[in-house]
């Protein structure tokens, strides 16, 4: 009977370690940077980093010094303007633009957007302010 006891709580034990153990995979993280200003701020301050109407949209930073802009802005004046620093799969990006309000074929375009380049921004306007998600 100790035998089968000892046997039973092996099994046992082997079948839960199987099941919580996973495959090896993780979801890749990425640096992403969080920030909501004020729509008069973002016309005057912003507008170095991209080019847009406000409402919402994406923009590539590949093409443009814009990256460069955003990286001295960051280190210069991150922290006075709340700019907040994630490490983020795909899924938190999109979920977060979910959060916004995006509706979830807007969410999943802007996500592939953001990570279909080495760095982007995403903005949406909400009346007198704007969100930014800059990966």
């Amino acid at each position: 009977m100790k035998h089968f006891s000892l046997a039973l709580i092996f099994a046992f034990a082997v079948a839960l370690f199987a099941c919580s153990s996973d495959s090896g995979e993780t979801e890749e993280t990425y640096t992403v940077y969080i920030y909501t200003g004020a729509y008069q701020e973002s016309c005057q301050n912003m507008s170095m980093l991209f080019v847009g109407d406000g409402l919402d949209g994406f923009q590539d930073f590949g093409g443009y010094d814009s990256w460069d802009k955003f990286e001295k802005m960051r280190d210069t004046y991150g922290a006075q303007m709340g700019l907040k620093t994630h490490s983020w799969t795909k899924s938190e990006v999109k979920a977060h633009l979910l959060g916004w309000g995006f509706s979830q074929e807007k969410a999943q375009t802007r996500t592939e957007e953001l990570f279909g380049v080495e760095h982007g921004i995403c903005y949406a306007r909400r009346g007198d302010l704007v969100d930014y998600l800059i990966k």
